[in-house]
């Protein structure tokens, strides 16, 4: 769903480093032989992502410069330390919204981890 998405703004945060990279969602699936799940080469960001690890997914508004919105979505391990994140670079206007609030409802619609 991600991958219709106008190119976004990736961080990954490794210790208390964090690394942005301007990139398309390229397509991915499930690896039939590992607990990967594998990001079509076809984005400068691509790679494999191990999903069991990841504790939480939340999606973020935050307040930007002026009257924008910084609209994202970031990964977080088992021990709450954020792993990494996508946020759309405000271009695309309402169509990229769309976008955005389908995910948040996607997000919203799993039953929480813990409660």
């Amino acid at each position: 769903m991600m991958n219709t998405w106008a190119p976004v703004t990736f961080l990954i945060m490794k210790g208390a480093n964090v690394f942005e990279i301007a990139s398309g969602v390229g397509p991915g699936k499930a690896s039939e032989t590992s607990d990967y799940f594998n990001v079509a080469y076809e984005q400068p960001l691509r790679g494999h992502l191990h999903p069991d690890l990841y504790a939480s997914i939340t999606a973020v508004a935050l307040p930007a410069e002026g009257d924008t919105v910084s609209r994202g979505i970031l990964f977080y391990d088992q021990d709450g330390a954020s792993v990494f994140g996508a946020f759309m670079t405000g271009e695309g206007g309402d169509a990229e919204i769309a976008k955005f609030d389908a995910v948040v409802e996607l997000i919203t619609a799993r039953a929480p981890v813990c409660q």
